[in-house]
């Protein structure tokens, strides 16, 4: 049996060599890309990577001062308490008038703040369209600008927990973010507030008409039972006259229960009738008047301070300075030249290593001659 050794050659190709029992075929050991590679690599691509590092932060650059950086004007909103609610639950004597919960209020805010119309009337009165397309004079232009270029920044958003958020991005003054964004608040806020209190007004209202239109039904009753009285009085009356009864009768012991009107005397019925006739204050006769008087007078007494009535509580309002969304320009232009830096240099050294590849002959040593057995390609 015929042994063969393989000379340990480095990295240089090795020539074809034949023996009697064994063939040798040229083949390059794998090895791994090192400093000098590296080095040798960018080298040659060297005006490719400046390229596209000049190109790429040049373009970094330019979008950064076509496309402005926008400013964030936010506002963080909580749920009333009761006492700030308490102005507008009205009760008297035991009963409820009107009623607002805090939740209830702070519900009606928030939708107020997505009302478009609300929106668009503080968007015209701080004049915004001029900020965005100064040029926008028509009414159709100044409406594309609100509902293409400045509605949809708006951003009404509910937080974890109870709070919400009020925000407004756009690359305008930020002075004037500012003002738009707390003045949303304070328009969405006046607007409940005018709302349930001119509800409260209402049922207050009708509770003082409902006490009113009591006292008029007893001061009508009491004149009803006087005209009443009366028809009573002349019919006994002309029944004591017919019988001759001029004055009060004494009742006979047997007599059950009162004795009949007539038994009073014709003298004394007309008497009473003209007394009744002439009289014109009904109000010691009606039934429950002074009751339903001091009603109405404690109603009357009853004032809503819309002033001390708060329907959301601004935890965070919008100020100056404000937040920056995104990178700054130099920090943009300076990631831009690294990632197009680590590209340039990735792409010389694939390229690199794939020249090296092509100029290689990867066939590893075959088996012995004479065995007619090849081993597996690397």
């Amino acid at each position: 049996m015929t042994t063969t050794s393989q000379p340990d050659t480095g990295n240089q190709h090795l020539r074809p060599e034949s023996h009697a029992s064994t063939l040798l075929v040229p083949y390059y050991p794998e090895r791994e890309l090192g400093l000098r590679d590296l080095s040798r690599a960018i080298r040659r691509r060297r005006v490719l990577i400046a390229g596209l590092v000049a190109v790429v932060t040049i373009g970094t650059a330019l979008v950064g001062v076509v496309r402005p950086r926008r400013y964030r004007a936010q506002s963080v909103l909580l749920p009333p308490g009761f006492g700030d609610v308490q102005a507008l639950n009205l009760t008297y004597g035991g009963d409820g008038i009107h009623s607002l919960a805090p939740d209830q209020a702070y519900e009606r805010v928030l939708l107020h703040l997505s009302s478009r119309s609300l929106q668009r009337e503080l968007f015209d009165r701080f004049e915004i369209a001029k900020e965005l397309r100064p040029k926008a004079a028509t009414g159709e232009e100044v409406q594309a600008v609100f509902d293409g270029e400045f509605r949809p920044h708006v951003r009404i958003e509910r937080m974890p927990g109870a709070a919400s958020l009020v925000e407004l991005e756009f690359a305008v003054a930020p002075a004037l973010l500012v003002t738009w964004t707390n003045g949303l608040v304070r328009a969405a806020e006046s607007a409940v507030v005018e709302e349930f209190s001119a509800r409260a007004q209402h049922a207050l209202e009708a509770r003082r008409v409902l006490a009113a239109n009591s006292i008029g039904t007893s001061r009508a009753v009491a004149h009803k039972h006087q005209t009443d009285e009366i028809a009573r009085l002349r019919e006994a009356a002309s029944i004591a006259t017919e019988l001759g009864i001029s004055e009060p009768q004494i009742p006979l012991s047997g007599w059950l229960g009162a004795p009949p009107a007539y038994m009073r005397g014709s003298r004394v019925l007309e008497q009473e009738i003209r007394v009744l006739t002439e009289r014109k204050d009904f109000d010691p006769f009606a039934p429950n008047l002074r009751e339903l008087e001091e009603q109405l007078s404690g109603l009357n007494n009853i004032e809503i301070d819309r002033e001390g009535v708060r329907a959301v509580l601004v935890d965070q309002p919008a100020a100056l300075p404000l937040a920056l969304t995104g990178p700054s320009t130099l920090r943009r232009v300076g990631l831009a030249l690294l990632a197009s830096l680590a590209l340039g240099v990735a792409f010389a050294v694939v390229r690199y290593w794939l020249e090296e590849v092509d100029t290689r002959d990867l066939y590893r040593p075959t088996g012995t001659a004479d065995s007619g057995h090849d081993e597996s390609r690397v």
